[in-house]
């Protein structure tokens, strides 16, 4: 059954080519997904693994550090979305890399080592 379970997962996960629009905030952006040759799809990504402080939360000067990160990041071009579900606002929950990096990864590594006093929020994603 488990097996099962997880082939069936396989089948419905997807790996795709993105290009981002704009960011959101540091652990959100919206991007252009290439979901088959030439043809694309516009999409709210989520990215697995790091939650970062709100926007409008308490900790808005670690916020506003973790948007520009991702957005600097996202900017050095095209990258790969490992995405298999949607939130509960319809985004897509993804692993976003880039050659050998993974976007989570760096945005844990600049709350740990970038004076930020690890402030992130590691839990599950939304």
């Amino acid at each position: 059954m488990r097996f099962l379970k997880t082939a069936i997962v396989g089948l419905l996960c997807w790996t795709v080519t993105g290009n981002a629009i704009r960011t959101i905030d540091g652990d959100s952006f919206v991007a252009q997904l290439e979901v088959w040759v030439q043809l694309y799809s516009v999409e709210t990504i989520r990215v697995v693994g790091a939650r970062m402080p709100e926007m409008k939360g308490p900790d808005r000067g670690a916020a506003l550090a973790a948007k520009e990160f991702t957005d600097a990041w996202l900017k050095k071009g095209p990258f790969q979305v490992w995405a298999c579900k949607r939130d509960a606002f319809g985004q897509l929950l993804g692993v976003v890399t880039r050659e050998d990096s993974t976007l989570a990864d760096e945005l844990r590594k600049l709350f740990t080592e970038g004076g930020y006093g690890g402030r992130s929020r590691t839990s599950a994603p939304r």
